[in-house]
């Protein structure tokens, strides 16, 4: 009877004192230490294995997880601090693995030191890819697509250097790329096209209209054809997205005629930038549309624009060859200036 007594009554002790334990460690959580540190020692993203690349001397966070992961929408970073110290993002603090966070950006994490008095700020990027963020497009891509053609060579011409007219020599170099696009054996020059339509069928002038590129693909035999844009009012920009796109889908390209005024310029100061428009103008213009991105849900087309002014990146590839601009940008630069389109297809 004693052994059973002794045993009925020791178990709600050792319960309790086990609660006075638990709770007095909470407490000691929550004491500043005395280091003045404030590093990130390691990061991750839950569900992925991959840890992060860690620039501790510039503060720099790199972390690509693959291209399944298609954005970068409440994704749950796990991550280490020196000891003591505490992560805020915005003013609210970041608890690994239980905060989640929006990576449409680069996010600004600030780490307050155990003796809650030294600070840093570390810059995390978080991206499903190699180079959008490189070229400021963005950090999650979810869908692309680029017709490129068969000349092995590539078929990006400006026109810069040719001949009297090079100044409204767009819509002749717009011409000639969809001819070499489509024909990796078309050989004529960009002066070829203005010689063979010198002053255009609709307007009689120098510049050129969508019927004049139209006109002079057949004097060549590439397979195309003109259309006019039938865009509703009602979601207009979708409308006109989802039209270049399908052609795109569809193994095409799309000449396009529009008004540079309505183009977001590039004021990045990033020579490495490939998105908005690298030069001023607000003329009229002639670009030539071969592929699509998706990043962060905006749509870009992919655009060889032919006033290259031999600019180049550091590849040595041309600024106008493989340029982004944003899809409502050009929707509302051909919609105020001409709603044609000339679709050209592979011969």
């Amino acid at each position: 009877m004693k052994h059973i007594f002794t045993f009925k009554f020791l178990i709600p002790f050792l319960f309790i004192g086990s609660l006075f334990s638990c709770q007095s460690g909470g407490n000691d959580e929550d004491i500043p230490s005395s280091s003045s540190k404030t590093e990130i020692l390691s990061y991750s993203i839950s569900g992925f294995s991959k840890e992060a690349d860690i620039d501790a001397t510039n503060r720099n966070i790199y972390l690509q997880l693959p291209e399944s992961q298609k954005n970068g929408i409440n994704l749950c970073p796990q991550f280490s601090l020196s000891e003591g110290a505490k992560a805020t993002v915005n003013g609210v603090e970041q608890i690994s693995g239980e905060t989640t966070i929006n990576f449409t950006s680069v996010i600004k994490y600030n780490i307050t030191a155990g003796n809650r008095q030294d600070q840093s700020t570390w810059n995390v990027t978080v991206t499903n890819n190699e180079y959008t963020n490189n070229w400021k497009l963005g950090l999650f891509l979810s869908d692309s697509r680029s017709n490129e053609g068969t000349r092995p060579d590539g078929w990006y011409l400006q026109q810069q250097h040719t001949g009297e007219y090079e100044n409204q020599n767009c819509g002749p170099a717009a011409a000639t790329m969809a001819a070499m696009w489509s024909d990796a054996t078309f050989f004529k020059s960009v002066e070829d096209a203005r010689n063979a339509i010198p002053t255009s069928s609709v307007g009689g002038e120098a510049s050129w209209h969508p019927e004049d590129v139209y006109n002079y693909l057949q004097q060549n035999g590439i397979p195309s054809e003109i259309k006019t844009m039938d865009i509703s009012t009602s979601g207009a920009q979708q409308q006109f997205y989802e039209l270049i796109k399908d052609k795109i889908d569809n193994n095409q390209i799309v000449v396009i005629c529009l008004s540079l005024a309505k183009i977001t310029q590039d004021n990045s100061n990033d020579p490495e930038c490939r998105v908005n428009l690298y030069y001023n103008s607000t003329n009229g213009h002639f670009l030539v549309i071969k592929g699509y991105k998706v990043v962060d849900g905006k749509n870009y087309f992919e655009i060889h624009d032919p006033w290259g002014l031999d600019l180049k990146y550091a590849d040595g590839t041309y600024k106008g060859e493989n340029r982004y601009y944003r899809s409502d940008d050009l929707y509302a630069a051909s919609i105020s200036h001409n709603k044609k389109l000339v679709v050209v297809s592979l011969k």
